[in-house]
């Protein structure tokens, strides 16, 4: 993405006392890095990069989207795209008493679709008992807590309801969704209510709101993460939760395609011998922080890394040769008969005595 064109309708350079009692207060921190980093750059008539200030804060397009995103969300600012929907401009505001925000069950963003980034982020729901016994009293919700337990094998306590009920109501998800949701966790022997949860917040966050996306996307995550498996070679079995944390980061939030996995993997196996996500882990993250893309870029690193590593060697071969010139080690050494030398040794003992 390109310079963004920033402009400044405040009327003051420092920050407003209802940003900092009221506004500031409910939002994430790294948000707050964003807006206060605009703040500057608007004062400064500084130019603004989405991917500059992702590597400025050592954070991803993703989440300076999703700040700028929160930030409109509570009319601190206003965003304005282009006729292609690339970003382009972003107009800062003075808070307002009168707009000072208000939690909503759900916080809802732009979807941007130029970046393909994650269109929605969400605010996990506190239920009361009243509003979960209102709630799990629908026709629906009844229906969908039925097929949890029938699915996980056993019943739900209150917080697994709580679970399901912001499944259907804080995250939106449409009933078949949900069903089709808990039909994929149990058929790939996920019961865990955490588990279940967590795959609906994605999908959510994903902006899958049909069965048809939510098939596609499970095709696309198996394929790749069997074909990490298969890498590893481990089979005849599904990949364990903790093995899953790395799928999803590799995949999601690193974003990298299955090539350079399994070119991670491979590379594990040549190394250490045995499958270790944890291995193959420190190497995707090196290349993530060297903005690796492609198998091209590996490439150039591996390059770079063979001509340092050369450079080093012949250095340290120079220091050695200049050691070996010294005049300790020009000194012509002289060769012994030692049989003579204990022979006449023996001798001159025997005179003695």
């Amino acid at each position: 993405m390109g310079t963004v064109q920033l402009s400044n309708n405040t009327s003051t350079t420092t920050i407003s006392n209802i940003f900092i009692d009221s506004i500031m207060p409910t939002a994430n921190g790294e948000f707050v890095k964003v807006y206060l980093y605009l703040l500057k750059a608007s004062q400064t008539s500084s130019e603004f990069t989405v991917s500059a200030t992702a590597d400025k804060f050592s954070m991803t397009e993703g989440d300076i989207i999703r700040a700028l995103n929160f930030w409109q969300d509570k009319k601190m600012l206003t965003l304005t795209f282009s006729s292609t929907k690339e970003l382009s401009s972003i107009i800062i505001i003075d808070p307002k008493i009168e707009t000072e925000p208000k939690l909503p069950l759900v916080d809802t963003t732009i979807k941007i679709d130029s970046l393909n980034l994650t269109p929605k982020t969400f605010v996990k729901t506190k239920y009361s008992l009243n509003q979960l016994e209102s709630l799990a009293s629908t026709d629906e919700i009844r229906e969908l807590l039925y097929m949890v337990e029938m699915g996980i094998g056993k019943p739900l306590s209150p917080k697994d309801m709580e679970e399901i009920v912001f499944i259907y109501d804080g995250l939106k998800l449409p009933f078949d969704v949900i069903e089709y949701l808990i039909e994929y966790c149990v058929s790939n022997n996920h019961r865990k209510l955490s588990y279940i949860s967590t795959t609906a917040l994605n999908w959510a966050e994903d902006g899958i709101d049909t069965v048809e996306k939510a098939k596609h996307n499970a095709s696309i995550f198996n394929k790749n993460y069997f074909a990490v498996m298969k890498a590893f070679g481990i089979i005849n079995r599904n990949p364990s939760d903790y093995e899953l944390t790395f799928l999803k980061k590799w995949f999601k939030q690193y974003n990298f395609e299955i090539d350079i996995v399994l070119e991670a993997c491979t590379r594990t196996i040549k190394l250490t011998h045995q499958p270790s996500f944890d291995y193959s882990d420190s190497i995707l993250t090196a290349w993530y922080n060297k903005s690796v893309k492609t198998l091209s870029d590996i490439n150039i690193l591996d390059q770079d890394y063979n001509k340092n590593k050369t450079t080093t060697v012949e250095s340290n071969s120079i220091k050695g040769k200049a050691k070996s010139t010294n005049k300790f080690n020009n000194f012509q050494q002289r060769e012994y008969d030692y049989d003579a030398l204990e022979k006449k040794l023996a001798q001159k003992q025997m005179q003695i005595n």
